[in-house]
């Protein structure tokens, strides 16, 4: 009989700050990221070989140049392909990104060729999905396009006003798109939401006031009821 495995926590990170964090928590994956003001950029390559060279855990890396709205010029696009290969090249386990076109929908072009850039890395479509029109076709898109993760908050402003999109996107994932919620999840909520959601991993900042670090004895609940189920 299989071993059935505890949920994974993703701890969002935005810069250097979380490092001794990472280790004395006990996490297993973060996502590294620069600038929380712009809900997360393209991090410094000095912060990841600081990581890196720290921890032998699941990084995953951000690829975002810019603030704002998700449509790029080829110089942005030509410049997140570089980045990409720059991280990939030293050591990163995977990617999270999301191109929309003006209209606001997926390009799939363009995300399809940093999808193929980052093989075999696995690639997250990032929460620009929540803004898409169609999100059914947004799933169906992202299956196509090879993206093996996305992460939501259910096309709100957080996971618990968007839980019952949530549900319904699992639903059409049908395992071949794993759906990470995040998006204001806490130790507080973190069990209702699991309850519902039963996803296996989640996404949090653990961030309990204004600055960039993770709260330590958050980070522990997290972990802990996530253990737990």
């Amino acid at each position: 009989m299989p071993i059935l495995q505890s949920p994974l926590l993703e701890l969002a990170t935005f810069g250097p700050e979380n490092l001794a964090l990472v280790q004395n928590g006990n996490v297993k994956r973060i996502e590294l990221c620069s600038n929380k003001l712009a809900d997360g950029l393209t991090p410094d390559l000095a912060v990841f070989k600081q990581y890196r060279a720290f921890t032998d855990i699941d990084i995953r890396v951000m690829i975002r140049p810019k603030a704002g709205h998700f449509t790029y010029t080829e110089i942005e696009f030509e410049r997140m392909q570089n980045d990409l290969l720059t991280f990939k090249n030293k050591g990163a386990n995977g990617f999270v990104f999301g191109i929309l076109n003006s209209d606001g929908t997926i390009d799939t072009t363009k995300n399809k060729k940093l999808v193929d850039l980052a093989y075999p890395l696995p690639c997250t479509f990032h929460k620009a999905f929540d803004s898409l029109p169609d999100y059914k076709l947004g799933i169906e898109q992202c299956i196509q396009i090879g993206f093996k993760q996305l992460l939501s908050s259910g096309l709100k402003p957080s996971v618990i006003e968007g839980i019952d999109n949530l549900k319904k996107m699992i639903q059409l994932a049908a395992n071949q798109l794993s759906i990470i919620p995040g998006g204001g999840i806490r130790s507080s909520n973190l069990a209702t939401i699991h309850q519902q959601l039963d996803c296996e991993i989640y996404h949090s900042a653990a961030i309990t006031d204004n600055g960039n670090q993770a709260n330590l004895n958050e980070v522990k609940q997290l972990l802990t009821l996530l253990e737990c189920r």
